[in-house]
């Protein structure tokens, strides 16, 4: 015979509060820190830019067709070439603000759709789907 239902549910809010990455009064760009140090390697465009997840980053003609390390420090993009630092970008995309937990799965929702929008594009021109 099953356990009761109510001592063991945990309720809607207390798992809003639990999930809720604004709770300890982070904003809703909370998740950039766990990848902190990551690294981003790109080959510069003839147009001198870079592209990361949907974003375009200008380089510099200078580095057309070069290959550079993104390393993400804080909420920017430090750009190196031959180990040397080139630039300093703000990470674009991001919400710089405090969320409510319905409002922030929302926009998680939307952001996975653009997502996946943009990959399905990439993909169809690569030809990898019809």
């Amino acid at each position: 015979m099953p356990e009761s239902t109510t001592r063991n549910r945990i309720s809607d809010s207390h798992l809003a509060e639990i999930a809720d990455p604004t709770r300890y009064g982070a904003s809703a760009d909370y998740w950039l820190n766990s990848i902190q140090g990551r690294i981003y390697r790109r080959r510069v465009t003839s147009d001198g830019t870079i592209q990361i997840d949907r974003h375009t980053y200008a380089i510099g003609s200078a580095y057309r067709q070069q290959p550079v390390a993104a390393h993400i420090l804080g909420m920017e993009f430090i750009v190196e070439y031959q180990g040397v630092m080139i630039k300093q970008l703000p990470i674009r995309g991001l919400y710089g603000q405090h969320v409510l937990f319905d409002s922030y799965l929302i926009l998680l929702r939307e952001e996975a759709r653009i997502l996946a929008l943009h990959y399905q594009n990439l993909w169809r021109k690569a030809g990898d789907i019809r």
